[in-house]
């Protein structure tokens, strides 16, 4: 079998993206997952500052993608990277091609730590990952709750706390400095700054109205909030909606202010007709699993992070 040919570059074209989106479109169409997250297809319609390497396979319109994007520096940098071939021309060896152009790429006796999103853990995943000396590291959850038409009761904030909706412009720098603390543990969530906050409101399924935030009526001060999603196909009302983010300051945990926040979010998606509800949990964390499943929140799938192994 010939050794599918790889072409690399730093920036990419309308076009392109274009082209690249149509190949993630009809990989998560065969899959039932999407082969490119969110922060990657922003990326790619506006890569702003960040350096990005993008490997294609294919002659002409791309029957396989490898996005990386480089984090951090010095001793903690690492390069992150997603995959897509094309449903029609697996098995040919071009993952394994991709792959092998993004670790050519950090050449040396102490070469960047490399890690690549298996989004939906697909069969092959972990072969793939062996054959280029990968390890599983990380796993993220996709959770689902399935809703019967009712509307969830509420609790009441704690005294002295009132829950409101989010005000754009004047409770952004507060929002980031909360959603730093909440996700200090996180490594893609904690660095959402200004830039990623105004892009992510910018987008067509931003809606004020379904972004709760929790204040100490004295102060203001916030001390939680969640943000939910509900995209709305054309026409007709949005079946499925998602925490898309929720997050608690960390002296304010214990507190009940998790249920109360994922309860106000799920009334308010229920308000708007959805189905189900969807959100993404990192499976190591017990607490918000346990806060999930009070709800009736059930594992629908899962991504697992393979990274690159130091050498022995």
């Amino acid at each position: 079998m010939t050794a599918p040919q790889i072409r690399s570059a730093a920036t990419l074209h309308a076009d392109e993206v274009r082209e690249v989106l149509a190949l993630a479109d009809r990989a998560a169409a065969r899959d039932g997952v999407s082969p490119l997250n969110e922060a990657t297809r922003l990326a790619l319609r506006d890569p702003g500052v960040g350096t990005y390497l993008h490997l294609q396979a294919g002659d002409t319109a791309p029957i396989g993608y490898l996005f990386a994007s480089h984090h951090g520096d010095g001793a903690d940098q690492f390069v992150q990277a997603e995959c897509v071939v094309d449903p029609d021309h697996r098995r040919r060896g071009i993952a394994s091609a991709l792959v092998a152009a993004l670790l050519a790429s950090a050449p040396g006796a102490d070469p960047t730590p490399m890690q690549v999103w298996a989004h939906g853990d697909l069969p092959g995943s972990a072969r793939l990952g062996d054959l280029h000396g990968f390890a599983p590291v990380r796993t993220l959850l996709k959770l689902a709750l399935d809703l019967d038409g009712s509307t969830p009761s509420v609790r009441q904030p704690p005294a002295g706390f009132r829950v409101r909706t989010y005000r754009p412009g004047e409770d952004d720098v507060a929002l980031l400095a909360l959603n730093a603390r909440s996700f200090v543990h996180h490594p893609e969530q904690r660095a959402m700054d200004q830039r990623d906050l105004a892009r992510r409101m910018a987008s067509d399924w931003f809606d004020a109205d379904g972004f709760f935030v929790a204040e100490r009526e004295a102060t203001g001060e916030l001390v939680a909030f969640h943000w939910t999603k509900a995209a709305t196909p054309a026409p007709g009302a949005p079946t499925e909606g998602e925490i898309y983010v929720l997050g608690v300051h960390p002296d304010a945990q214990g507190q009940g202010f998790g249920t109360l926040m994922t309860q106000a979010g799920i009334a308010h998606l229920a308000g708007l007709g959805v189905s189900t509800i969807t959100l993404y949990v990192e499976g190591d964390n017990e607490a918000a699993l346990a806060l999930y499943g009070r709800q009736g929140f059930a594992e629908a799938a899962r991504d697992v992070l393979y990274r690159t192994q130091p050498l022995p």
